[in-house]
């Protein structure tokens, strides 16, 4: 989860710094030509020799390398917790949006209060992409399944833990893996 979120971080800053050579090469360039300092072979030969050009690539596809690597770290680690883990419960503190959408879903950053069977209670902090039809089932408070490997703080949500009126009358109590293999995935 810490290396996604560096790898995240990267993919930001390289975006950020890309506007930099993208305004030199702009301003060097096309923009000389309107104002009649250049002829239009001249800046074709400075957009193409420039050292902002060189730079303004290297910083576009840095961004999507971190970018994309962030999310197959953190979808690879979490397959490993699902996989390996020990099952506990564990009470939603905080949640936040992230800001992506995966199919129109939210992928929500939780704060959890891990309460395992045989070990002492921790926190720790998750992601998860969430059914929009699911986000009652996923607020402060509430309790939900996890898996976790002990003496780490990595946590993978499993689903919704319903208590007996949901069950009852099947109100947003749906499994994340249940609706996932719904919608095909």
């Amino acid at each position: 989860m810490k290396l996604a979120k560096l790898l995240s971080r990267l993919g930001g800053i390289c975006f950020l710094l890309m506007w930099i050579p993208f305004e030199m090469v702009m301003i060097n360039g096309p923009l000389k030509s309107i104002t009649g300092n250049l002829e239009e072979t001249q800046v074709g030969e400075y957009i193409l020799a420039s050292p902002w050009t060189y730079a303004l690539g290297a910083l576009f596809t840095g961004t999507f390398i971190f970018l994309i690597a962030s999310l197959i770290v953190g979808g690879l680690s979490n397959r490993q917790i699902l996989a390996s883990g020990q099952d506990a419960e564990a009470k939603i503190l905080h949640i936040a949006d992230t800001g992506t959408r995966i199919n129109d879903n939210p992928m929500i950053e939780f704060s959890l209060q891990i309460q395992p069977a045989n070990y002492p209670a921790f926190v720790a902090q998750a992601r998860q992409t969430v059914s929009v039809i699911n986000l009652p089932s996923y607020q402060p408070g509430k309790i939900v399944n996890v898996k976790f490997i002990p003496g780490m703080d990595k946590v993978a949500i499993v689903e919704a833990k319903c208590n007996s009126a949901e069950k009852i009358f099947a109100i947003n109590c749906e499994p994340l893996t249940k609706t996932l293999s719904l919608l095909g995935k």
